[in-house]
């Protein structure tokens, strides 16, 4: 019996305007500190909605000053996706490098661990700490959207 593919996503609490993540599947890792200033998580819910919704994801770009992580969630057939990251030196992009993390999977396994990592991160402080500590509030919105899709992904799951 084959197993699937597993993606884990992590998040750490905010501190000073800086967010950890950690990307992890079977044999890749990517752990980066991330800044405030780009509208990175609420970019990054928006993303996934794409993603569920079988589009190709916007990008959700990670400031690592001057470095810039970038993700993307690209269908690849009806039943898979490419959830690629690949770092830049700077926001410049003069080249275009090699992915540093790639993961094939379907759409919804991508989704649900960003989710489930995003849902842990809204729950890690209250909102008015959590605003302090990465000054900028939590996309409650964007997440609202996001549960949404996932919760009617997975009521249809289990019809």
């Amino acid at each position: 019996m084959n197993k699937l593919p597993r993606l884990d996503v992590a998040f750490d609490e905010p501190s000073a305007g800086w967010l950890a993540v950690e990307i992890r599947t079977a044999d890749q890792r990517v752990h980066e500190n991330f800044s405030h200033i780009y509208p990175t998580l609420p970019d990054l819910c928006s993303a996934l909605c794409d993603a569920l919704g079988g589009r190709p994801s916007r990008r959700v770009t990670f400031l690592l000053e001057p470095a810039e992580l970038e993700l993307t969630i690209v269908p690849e057939g009806p039943a898979v996706s490419v959830l690629s990251l690949r770092m830049f030196r700077d926001r410049f992009r003069t080249l275009t490098p090699a992915p540093i993390l790639e993961f094939h999977g379907a759409a919804t396994a991508i989704v649900l661990a960003f989710w489930r990592a995003l849902r842990r991160l809204q729950t890690c402080l209250p909102a008015s700490q959590f605003s302090e500590r990465f000054r900028e509030p939590f996309p409650e919105l964007e997440m609202e959207a996001l549960t949404r899709l996932v919760t009617a992904q997975k009521a249809q799951v289990d019809r």
